[in-house]
């Protein structure tokens, strides 16, 4: 879905072979210093920003400037991928804008943050945060007073062939979730595999990644899986100050209306706000996912890309450092797709009930017990739906049209034939004439009868005569 980066590659290479064997990408790693390869590489993702500006045109409507950072967030609508600490942070970014001088607005970054999944039909709070964003999008992309310096897009119907023209042109891809909660993840690979930095944290593949190519090529944040059980507990006792201001205001934007209906988002807002909400039965309703503990880190996870993307020559060779390092990750298999395999055996053991460290890495089975749960409904649902997808309901029709024609003919054949039975008296005109003595003769067998079109039963009149020829008994 590349073929502009894969030709540079090429040339850089001067062969093909690195199709085959990705070993030979290593080779371009000393080219990250030359200023003439970078170049190159910065052309090859202009283009592939320009398709995809010209697509989120078609697909929305808006014009995204080009020279702006691409950041993307592409993936299934969960609280556990946390797109809803993404939509705070647009938030914050927005109010930040609003309240800048014309000389601080000089200075900024700009951004177009694009985001696009698909949420489980019947996942209502994922259906929200959806509602959310494109609300954000609606306010920011049409208050002129912003311009160009942010834009918020949300892809609609985000599929495969989406992912083609939204992957190349990614120039920082987020992947966020709460540590200790994503099995893999490989899309990050697909992103950085294009050029693209990661910011994230140390969850699923990113951990491979970055012990691959350096934590520092990587904007790490948030908390430690180890800590995550301890956070979910002392939640249940924070109050408004121990949040961050930042996250305070960005919500406080929400509950005045400034996006939308408020009290359609009210539920939203206190799902991760309202401490009365995690306790007891509900103990999952308030912030389940840490959202406000990670929120300060991400924001200096964020400020670090818009500073490292001011200076674009060290942003390009970030991009062809991972590039390279990520590839040569894929084809050593001892260290192929770690996350991969590990979140396999996990889903093995859970269904045992076993509770064991899987592949040498910390797990801690109490933190995953829910979430696990929930993603199982989600994954029996998901199954049960595309097994009666319309291939399955095609052979279900076959098979009932089958059945409805056998049900028909198979009277007409041998096969169908009713036993002749006991021997009995014949009547005049059913399989002899009156004229021979019945005491002569054998066992009448109904003789089969010329071959009949097909005509469905409902319309095959029943009569005496028929139901002889057929050899009925009476």
């Amino acid at each position: 879905c590349n073929p502009e980066l894969a030709a540079l590659i090429t040339e850089a290479l001067g062969t093909e072979d690195w199709i085959r064997d990705a070993t030979l990408l290593a080779k371009l790693k000393p080219m990250a210093d030359d200023a003439a390869f970078r170049k190159k590489w910065m052309a090859v993702k202009l283009k592939r920003k320009e398709k995809l500006a010209a697509h989120i045109k078609a697909s929305t409507g808006y014009d995204v400037p080009v020279a702006s950072m691409f950041d993307v967030q592409v993936k299934r609508i969960h609280e556990y991928k946390r797109q809803l600490m993404n939509a705070v942070s647009l938030i914050h970014r927005y109010q930040t804008i609003k309240a800048a001088s014309p000389e601080e607005r000089a200075k900024m970054v700009p951004r177009v943050t694009i985001l696009g999944g698909k949420a489980a039909s019947a996942y209502y709070m994922a259906k929200k945060i959806v509602a959310l964003i494109n609300a954000i999008s609606k306010t920011v992309n049409n208050d002129p007073e912003v311009g160009d310096l942010l834009k918020v897009i949300f892809l609609p119907n985000y599929n495969v062939t989406e992912a083609e023209v939204i992957i190349p042109a990614a120039e920082l891809s987020q992947h966020i979730s709460t540590a200790g909660t994503e099995a893999s993840g490989t899309s990050n690979m697909k992103f950085a595999l294009n050029g693209s930095t990661i910011i994230g944290t140390m969850d699923g593949a990113n951990i491979e990644i970055a012990e691959n190519t350096g934590e520092e090529n990587l904007f790490i944040f948030g908390v430690d899986a180890a800590d995550v059980p301890r956070l979910r507990e002392e939640r249940t006792s924070m109050n408004r100050d121990d949040y961050d201001p930042r996250w305070n205001a960005a919500w406080d934007a929400v509950r005045e209306g400034v996006f939308g209906d408020k009290e359609y988002f009210q539920n939203l807002v206190e799902s991760v706000n309202d401490v009365h909400l995690g306790k007891g039965e509900f103990a999952d309703n308030n912030d389940w996912f840490l959202c406000a503990n990670d929120f300060a880190s991400y924001m200096r996870a964020q400020d670090e890309a818009d500073a490292l993307y001011a200076d674009q020559d060290a942003w390009t060779k970030r991009w062809v450092l991972i590039s390279t390092d990520v590839r040569s990750l894929i084809v050593r298999p001892a260290t192929l797709s770690l996350a991969l395999r590990s979140s396999l055996v996990r889903q093995v053991d859970h269904l045992h009930g076993e509770q064991r460290v899987l592949l040498e890495r910390p797990h801690n089975h109490a933190v995953r017990e829910r979430d696990l749960e929930r993603q199982t409904v989600e994954a029996v649902r998901e199954q049960t739906l595309r097994f009666f997808c319309v291939p399955h309901a095609y052979l279900l029709f076959v098979i009932v049209i089958i059945m409805m024609l056998l049900a028909h003919v198979l009277p007409y054949t041998t096969l169908g034939r009713p036993s002749p039975g006991p021997p009995g008296p014949l009547t005049p005109g059913r399989h002899r004439p009156a004229s021979r003595p019945a005491s002569s003769c054998r066992p009448a067998i109904p003789r089969r009868p010329a071959f009949r079109p097909f005509r469905p039963v409902w319309k095959t009149p029943l009569s005496p005569r028929r139901s002889i020829s057929r050899g009925s008994a009476r």
